[in-house]
C-alpha cells in the first residue's frame, strides 16, 4: 500500500473518520510512474496509487480491504477479470522454525570447538586495543545506539531513529547460515543505503565457517560484525545459538577469533550478564581476549525476559567496564532520555542502547515527546521510500500508535486489519545485493 496515503489515513482514523472508507483508502499504493503497459502483477513498483484508484473508479470496481493475520500477508494482483485478488504468501508457520532450528543444530554439532587452549589468538593484544580505539573514533564515538531487534530494526526504522538521535543502529539479527546460502533471504533482510551509517550488522551463528562465510557478504557494507551473545527467547536455546552460547565459551572463542584473523572490519559482541560478577567478567575477558573490539553488555540474566524482566544491573556493568580496555555499550533499563543520560553516568560506559522503547517512542534520543500519529507518519514515508515489508510495517504501527489508540478497541482493531503491501524484495537501489 502507499504509505503515504496510509499517513493521512491515520489522521482519519484518530479523527473518527468512517472506518469503512478508511480500510478502502489503505488498501492501494506503489511506488512511483504510471502502470507498465501489459502489466499484470500488482503491486508493481511502476504504479502509483493515484492511477489506481482512477482505474477502480472509471471501471466502478471497488478496492476492499481484507483482514488477514500479520503473519500470512498476501500479494495482490488484477486478475483476468479485471478485478483486485488476494494472492497467498507462505506462512512462517511451524515448519519454518523447526526448519530453522534444524540448520542451527547441523551447523552446531558438526563443529567440534577448541578454544583457547587448542587454538590461542596470536595477535598483539596491545595493538589490537589502540585499533579499537581508533575504530570507536573513527565512527563518531556514538552515545545513543539502536539495538538489533528482529524484523524491527529494519533500514526504514533505522533511517527514522538517526533523524531523532540514533548515532549508530543494529541491523536485524540474521541467521549466518540462511543468510549466506539464501539470496532471496539477503535481499529482503539485508536493506543498506549509503546515509545509513555507521552500521552494525548482527549474526547469530554457531559454526566458525558459516559465520565467516555469512560475515564476509556484508564485509563491504557495514562498519562492524556483531555477534549475538544476548538472545534468551526458547528459539535461540532450540537453535543453540544467542544467550545460550555463554555456557560453551570455547565455541564462542572460537567464533570471535575466527572473525578477528579473516575480516577487514572490526568484530562486536553482545552478551548478557551471568549471576556473578565473576562468571560475568570472565565471558566478557574472554571475548576481548578473542578479538573484539566493542561489547555491548544487557544488565540481565538470560532468565529475566519477556513483558516484565526486571531491572538491569547497571552496577554490574559499571564493574566489568572498569575491568575491561575496549569501549562497552550498556543496555538495559532505558524508558526515556533521562534513564540513558543516568545510565551513561552510573555504568562509565561509552555508549547506551535502547530497544523497546524506541520502537514505542522513536524521538527517545532526540528528547522530544512527540504527537504519535506525526512519528507514525513520519516511519511510513521512511518505509514507502525504503520499500520495508509489511511484516516490518504493521508492528511499528502498533507500537507508535498504541499511546494514541489503546483505548480504542475499534482503531485497534483496524488499524490490524489493514492490508498492507508486503515488500517484493527491496528495489535494488537500497541493497547490497
Amino acid at each position: 500500500m502507499s504509505c503515504r496515503v496510509l499517513a493521512l489515513t491515520f489522521g482519519m482514523m484518530v479523527g473518527s473518520a468512517p472506518l469503512s472508507a478508511v480500510a478502502r483508502a489503505c488498501f492501494v499504493g506503489a511506488q512511483t510512474g504510471a502502470r507498465a503497459a501489459g502489466a499484470r502483477d500488482w503491486p508493481h513498483p511502476a504504479w502509483r496509487l493515484p492511477d489506481i484508484r482512477h482505474r477502480a473508479r472509471a471501471s466502478g470496481k471497488s478496492l476492499i480491504a481484507m483482514s488477514v493475520a500479520p503473519e500470512h500477508i498476501p500479494s495482490i494482483r488484477w486478475n483476468e477479470n479485471n478485478k483486485v485478488e488476494a494472492v497467498p504468501t507462505k506462512t512462517r508457520g511451524p515448519d519454518y522454525f523447526a526448519g530453522l532450528n534444524k540448520m542451527q543444530t547441523e551447523d552446531h554439532v558438526s563443529y567440534v570447538p577448541q578454544g583457547p587452549a587448542g587454538r590461542p589468538a596470536t595477535f598483539d593484544k596491545e595493538a589490537h586495543i589502540t585499533a579499537a580505539w581508533e575504530h570507536w573514533r573513527d565512527i563518531g564515538s556514538p552515545r545513543f545506539i539502536m539495538a538489533p531487534m528482529v524484523d524491527q530494526s529494519e533500514l526504514a526504522f533505522r533511517q527514522l531513529g538517526r533523524k531523532y538521535g540514533c548515532d549508530l543502529c543494529y541491523t536485524p539479527m540474521l541467521h549466518s547460515r540462511i543468510f549466506s546460502e539464501t539470496p532471496r533471504y539477503r535481499k529482503e533482510h539485508f536493506q543498506i543505503h549509503p546515509t545509513d551509517r555507521p552500521l552494525v550488522t548482527q549474526f547469530c551463528a554457531n559454526n566458525p565457517a558459516t559465520l565467516l562465510a555469512a560475515a564476509r557478504l556484508v564485509e563491504n557494507h557495514t562498519d562492524a560484525v556483531d555477534l549475538n551473545f544476548g538472545c534468551p527467547q526458547d528459539i535461540a536455546k532450540r537453535g543453540r545459538y544467542g544467550a545460550f552460547l555463554m555456557d560453551d565459551p570455547d565455541r564462542v572463542h572460537d567464533l570471535i577469533l575466527t572473525l578477528k584473523e579473516n575480516l577487514t572490519i572490526p568484530v562486536w559482541a553482545k552478551m548478557r550478564i551471568k549471576p556473578s560478577l565473576e562468571e560475568t567478567l570472565a565471558f566478557a575477558r574472554l571475548l576481548q581476549d578473542a578479538g573484539a573490539s566493542v561489547i555491548c553488555i544487557h544488565g540481565r540474566t538470560r532468565q529475566q525476559k519477556g513483558n516484565n524482566p526486571g531491572s538491569a544491573d547497571w552496577e554490574m556493568i559499571r564493574d566489568i567496564k572498569r575491568a575491561l580496555d575496549i569501549p562497552v555499550i550498556a543496555n538495559g533499563g532505558i524508558y526515556k532520555y533521562s534513564d540513558a543520560e543516568a545510565c551513561l553516568a552510573e555504568t562509565e560506559c561509552d555508549a547506551v542502547m535502547a530497544a523497546n522503547a524506541l520502537l514505542t517512542v522513536p524521538t527517545l534520543f532526540a528528547n522530544i515527546l512527540a504527537e504519535p500519529l506525526a512519528i507514525a507518519a513520519e516511519y511510513l514515508e521512511f518505509a514507502d521510500k525504503y520499500q520495508a515489508d509489511a511484516r516490518m510495517v504493521r508492528p511499528h504501527l502498533f507500537a507508535i500508535l498504541h499511546p494514541s489508540i489503546q483505548h480504542r478497541s475499534d482503531l485497534m482493531g483496524e488499524l490490524g486489519k489493514l492490508n498492507l503491501r508486503p515488500n517484493c524484495g527491496a528495489v535494488d537501489t537500497y541493497t547490497a545485493f
